[in-house]
């Protein structure tokens, strides 16, 4: 096949995927219709023709805004990631999965002694419901020795912390210990 016939076979191929085929997929497309051609040739006609396919603009989530007037909660932490028994000290942290119905927002937090997932809660929404309902789930499950209040202490430093999902995410465990 000669340049001139493979260069319109590109466009053409080009065209189709609405300007999202880079070489390799107009290679393979062009080689599942019968046309033979390597695809270093495939390459260099793209690039003689200026035939640039279209990059997916990389999706960024942003998850944190350090500009608020929110008061941050002090880490009472201080980064000692290790306790003498379980139920001292409790992490969390807030991930997000993308579906096909949008995102899906997890909150699980875990017990420094036992390493283990002591309470979770999933939600369509990163709100400070989310870290809430898994604390609760956390003491429901026998696991926390002192009580949480409900709308109480454990949520306003939740609040503090995470607010409107604008501070660190740094530990769960700083509402509890202040609870405890």
């Amino acid at each position: 096949m000669a340049n001139q016939e493979l260069t319109a076979a590109i466009q053409t191929t080009f065209k189709r995927s609405r300007g999202t085929y880079g070489a390799p997929r107009i290679h393979a497309e062009l080689s599942s219709t019968g046309t033979i051609c390597s695809l270093n040739r495939v390459a260099r006609l793209m690039r003689k023709e200026g035939i640039q396919a279209r990059r997916r603009k990389q999706y960024k989530v942003t998850t944190t805004n350090s500009r608020h007037s929110h008061p941050i909660a002090p880490n009472t932490l201080n980064r000692q990631f290790w306790a003498s028994g379980p139920n001292q000290k409790w992490v969390g942290d807030i991930t997000y999965i993308q579906t096909k119905e949008g995102w899906l927002y997890m909150a699980a937090i875990l017990d420094i002694y036992s390493r283990r997932v002591v309470g979770w809660a999933m939600d369509k929404h990163m709100e400070q419901e989310l870290v809430a309902s898994a604390l609760q789930m956390a003491a429901a499950n026998g696991r926390c020795k002192w009580p949480l209040p409900s709308g109480g202490l454990a949520r306003e430093c939740c609040t503090t912390q995470i607010g409107e999902v604008n501070t660190q995410l740094v530990t769960t465990s700083s509402c509890l210990m202040l609870i405890k």
